[in-house]
């Protein structure tokens, strides 16, 4: 397990690989079984073959485990990764009074091409990192987006 981690970043990834691996990848037009199984993931089998394996390695399925402030990214166009596994994960951490940003960039896909939401995303990464690593305090977005309110 990650000891000592202070804060998370997290672009266009899985939340929840159950769910991907009975997906379609519209980026690369075939089923995303294909990388959860034998690519990206190397998980070996299939879900139906082993599917204590798939669950013990579903990020879903551990967020009470996430031990520091995550920010999340992705554009709201992805075909390889939909932003819908990013509002997923980010609506479970808030469940469970975790604290996270989520950024969502419209018109983007899986990577940021525009120039300006490119520039937007690095300096929002380097205030995250200045904020929960060197302790910078006064940076209203993230004050604001840490402020939990009721997250039922």
């Amino acid at each position: 397990m990650l000891q000592n981690i202070h804060a998370y970043v997290s672009g266009s990834g899985h939340s929840d690989i159950l769910w991907a691996y009975h997906a379609f990848n519209y980026n690369f037009l075939f089923p995303d079984h294909v990388r959860i199984m034998a690519n990206q993931y190397k998980m070996g089998t299939s879900f139906s073959h082993n599917k204590a394996l798939y669950c013990k390695n579903n990020p879903l399925y551990w967020i009470e485990n996430v031990n520091a402030p995550v920010l999340l990214w992705t554009g709201t166009e992805d075909q390889n990764v939909t932003a819908n596994h990013s509002m997923a994960f980010y609506n479970a951490l808030r469940k469970n009074k975790k604290s996270v940003i989520a950024l969502f960039y419209k018109g983007e896909g899986h990577s940021l091409q525009d120039k300006e939401a490119q520039f937007d995303l690095t300096t929002r990464v380097l205030d995250w990192f200045d904020y929960f690593l060197k302790e910078e305090t006064g940076i209203e977005w993230i004050d604001k987006g840490m402020e939990k309110g009721d997250a039922q």
